[in-house]
């Protein structure tokens, strides 16, 4: 009986012992950054061949796992500063009584540790 008991023990402490260690180990992924803006298009090419932001713009990030929604500060720009790694859609959603998007839109973004976890310069252009 009393083997039976040090034993079970044994296995006791040994599973804490590990489970602690095994939850000690477990590190967050590092968090990355998507950075763009929206500029006017004034000749309706797609290109934003003026630095004229536009303010108050919603722009939508998803990826399999969530969705957060931003809006253009007054210098045009939005930053999601801690996405998750992975590949996230951006998409520019404008009032369609008063702007028409003439860049592409949605942009599909990758944030990964191996290759780039900041993602600069997702721009759309609008008319």
């Amino acid at each position: 009986m009393k083997r039976v008991f040090n034993v079970t023990f044994l296995l006791i402490s040994l599973s804490l012992i590990t489970g602690t260690l095994l939850v000690a180990a477990q590190v967050d992924q590092p968090r990355g950054t998507i950075r763009g803006g929206v500029y006017l298009d004034t000749d309706g090419d797609g290109q934003c061949n003026t630095a004229t932001p536009i303010s108050n713009i919603t722009i939508r990030f998803v990826n399999e796992s969530s969705q957060t929604t931003l809006y253009t500060g007054t210098n045009g720009t939005y930053g999601l500063p801690s996405a998750g790694q992975g590949t996230w859609q951006v998409t520019a959603e404008p009032d369609p009584t008063k702007w028409t998007i003439t860049s592409a839109n949605p942009l599909i973004v990758t944030v990964y540790e191996n290759g780039e976890l900041v993602q600069l310069n997702n721009n759309f252009c609008i008319v």
